[in-house]
């Protein structure tokens, strides 16, 4: 500790208050002995650049300045086995992960209500059918949320291409008594592509290949135009 005070080096770097840096180093220090005892590594979390300096110059030390930085420096081992993961549904080898991803889509556009939005020359009144998912492309790269035990959750956004039907109640105002006359009660369909973002929770081991533990989707409220809606008489035999 003498050593660095005299010859100023981290945390001793300041001409003025070194004296104020004795607290800080010999916490450093004591850490830094630790570590090499127990041959290990020691995170350090600081904005204090005295901190991060000792840390440059430490086999045993790591600083980052943030909490966020941290967990970036932990989840790192689960990168690999995400990247790989994906990697592998990207190229249709990830059968468990591909069909609960799936089931969850399906799952929560069962309970969705998705909004009409729709033109006609004709007074209508919408209602929601039915949203079935078609295809989906992972549209941005995975982001891991945690890493725990032998499961690693991560996070991405998928272009899902989606097929909805809506029942449309047609009517046209009587210009004599002023009341809507029905015309057709049909229904519309319409394909249109929507971005969706999943959670995904697999086990770390890939192989023979990813196991999907969990698949939660983040649900958001759709709002899907089915353009100008055309009245289609409807004849009955």
């Amino acid at each position: 500790m003498l050593q660095r005070y005299f010859s100023s080096q981290p945390p001793f770097r300041g001409a003025v208050s070194k004296k104020a840096e004795f607290p800080d180093a010999i916490a450093l220090l004591a850490l830094e002995a630790w570590a090499e005892q127990q041959d290990t590594t020691v995170l350090a979390i600081s904005r204090d650049g005295d901190w991060r300096a000792f840390a440059e110059g430490s086999t045993r030390l790591v600083c980052t300045p943030n909490f966020t930085g941290a967990l970036n420096l932990f989840n790192q081992a689960g990168q690999r086995v995400v990247h790989r993961a994906v990697e592998l549904l990207k190229a249709g080898q990830a059968p468990d992960v591909e069909h609960d991803l799936n089931i969850a889509i399906q799952a929560w556009l069962d309970e969705a209500d998705f909004e009409v939005e729709a033109r006609s020359s004709f007074h209508f009144e919408a209602e929601p059918e039915s949203a079935s998912q078609q295809t989906w492309t992972i549209a941005s790269p995975p982001q891991v949320l945690s890493l725990e035990g032998d499961e690693v959750t991560f996070s991405m956004e998928l272009d899902c291409l989606i097929r909805f039907v809506a029942q449309f109640d047609l009517s046209v105002r009587d210009s004599i008594d002023g009341e809507y006359v029905r015309l057709n009660t049909q229904s519309d369909d319409v394909e249109s592509s929507h971005r969706v973002s999943v959670s995904v929770t697999i086990n770390r081991a890939l192989d023979p290949e990813p196991s999907a533990v969990e698949v939660e989707v983040n649900r958001r409220r759709l709002h899907v135009d089915f353009g100008n809606i055309d009245l289609r008489w409807s004849y009955e035999d």
